[in-house]
This record gives structure tokens, sequence and C-alpha cells, in this order.
């Protein structure tokens, strides 16, 4: 019992950071990361049946310093825009409770190019084993 806790626990945290970490990046200051820039597209989807993943968070980060460069939220075609980008070298993590998480581990924006297409981003759903329980009731 204490293991499901603890594992309940800790999947509630990692939500919690990473719905603190897409508000901050929402919300940066204007000189950051609201100037002209590229943008990122794609669509996350389940591996196993291909249907779409609404909500699913989609957070970039500078490979430099692993700050938060932007984010998004997918629609309800699982699919995402992480829009004004500067030139530089980024990793983004995909995240959807219930799915293991998704790391591109190197997307490169140059000056020159347009919108970068991701595709098709699978996530698997995530196994989770707990131990069985009995429960008896007396009359």
């Amino acid at each position: 019992m204490e293991k499901k806790l603890l594992h309940t626990f800790k999947l509630l945290l990692g939500l919690f950071l990473v719905l603190l970490g897409l508000y901050t990046a929402l919300n940066a200051q204007p000189g950051q990361s609201r100037q002209q820039g590229q943008m990122i597209i794609g669509q996350v989807t389940d591996a196993g049946n291909k249907s779409a993943i609404e909500y699913a968070y989609v957070i970039l980060y500078s490979r430099q310093d692993s700050t938060q460069a932007g984010g998004s939220v997918t629609d309800k075609d699982g699919r995402f825009a992480v829009q004004k980008i500067r030139s530089g070298s980024y990793y983004m993590e995909v995240h959807f409770m219930g799915y293991e998480s998704q790391i591109i581990p190197s997307i490169e924006v140059s000056r020159k190019g347009g919108n970068i297409d991701l595709g098709e981003i699978q996530l698997a759903k995530q196994i989770m084993e707990s131990e069985s329980i009995n429960v008896q009731a007396e009359r």
C-alpha cells in the first residue's frame, strides 16, 4: 500500500512540476522567447492504437543550459505548435499521464529555415504493476 501511495505522490509531483514549467515558459518576459523566431510543430499519438493524445505537455529546453525555451499543450487532434523559437540547439520532452515520456534529444533551429515539423511522436502506455489486494467483508 505504501508503494502505491508513494508512486501516486511521485506522479502528482511530476505533473505539478510539468505544469509549473509550462506556466513559466508561456509567461516568459517579452525580451526572451516572444521575439520573432521559428515554430516547431508535430502530433502526439498513442503508440498502440495511433489515436491522438489530447492535452499532452510538450516542453522545449535549451541544450546549452537546460533552460526552458518554450512549450505547448496538444489539441484534440494531438497537434502542437511551439512558437517564436530562436535559432539554437534544443531538446524536447513530451509528457502525458499514464504514458511513458518521450524525449527528442536534438532539434536544431537555424536562422534560415521555416517551421520544423517533428511529425508524429508516439507515446507508449506506462505499465504499472501493483501487488494483489484481497478485500474481505464480514457479515
